[in-house]
């Protein structure tokens, strides 16, 4: 077997402490639109396109649900969930697709797979920066009586530590495991994840120990997917 290496998303990072030599000058506009996700496989339908263009294994031609977030080097790493087309949504072949625009590029680094775990299907994902770390909240579709699991980096995405699903405390309302993009502290230090609720609802979960254990809110918001 070969020695694992991670992606690239995950390499040569820099610090960018120093105020960067490229700054744009704010009195001279500066408009430009591309893809976020390189193509292919940004609009490619047919999985031979990313065959031929040797994008790392795992990359599949249906990507969506992104979650964006600027990194405390400033770089920029944005996470999708990616499946076959004509597979759906529902099958365990999903993957976590990882891409990263470097401080100073204008370009994104190609797509590589950033999570994927064995017969479990990876369904959204929450990046949260906060001071100096990154947080990251994922679904988990077929992990009974689990909302999300959790991981923090603390260098910019470069590592990550071990993958976690949280203990509850109290009772636990109906849930579809399937994290929206939104997470923050209170000013009391509270913290909340929002989920999709049961059906049509949302609902927000809610750690008083950084993280440690968690308990559900007990009310749920008309809307899926909504961001609170």
């Amino acid at each position: 077997a070969r020695p694992y290496e991670a992606p690239f998303i995950r390499q040569a990072l820099k610090e960018n402490r120093a105020v960067p030599s490229f700054t744009f000058k704010p009195s001279v506009p500066f408009y430009r639109v591309g893809p976020v996700l390189p193509i292919p496989p940004e609009n490619t339908q047919a999985e031979g396109g990313i065959e031929a263009a040797a994008i790392a294994f795992g990359v599949s031609g249906q990507n969506h649900s992104p979650t964006l977030v600027e990194c405390p080097n400033c770089d920029l790493l944005a996470v999708y969930y990616s499946v076959s087309n004509g597979d759906g949504e529902s099958w365990p072949n999903l993957s976590f697709i990882g891409i990263r625009r470097r401080l100073g590029s204008l370009q994104w680094d190609m797509p590589e797979v950033l999570i994927d775990f064995p017969d479990i299907n990876e369904y959204h994902m929450i990046l949260w920066h906060e001071s100096s770390a990154l947080w990251m909240f994922a679904g988990a579709v077929g992990l009974k009586g689990i909302p999300f699991g959790m991981s923090k980096s603390t260098d910019n995405g470069a590592t990550w530590n071990e993958f976690v699903y949280p203990a509850f405390s109290g009772p636990i309302g109906p849930f579809d495991p399937k994290p929206i993009n939104t997470a923050f502290r209170d000013k009391s230090g509270r913290i909340y994840v929002a989920t999709d609720g049961l059906r049509s609802t949302s609902v927000l979960w809610a750690s008083d120990d950084n993280g440690g254990t968690w308990r559900d809110t007990g009310g749920r918001t008309h809307g899926r997917h909504t961001v609170f």
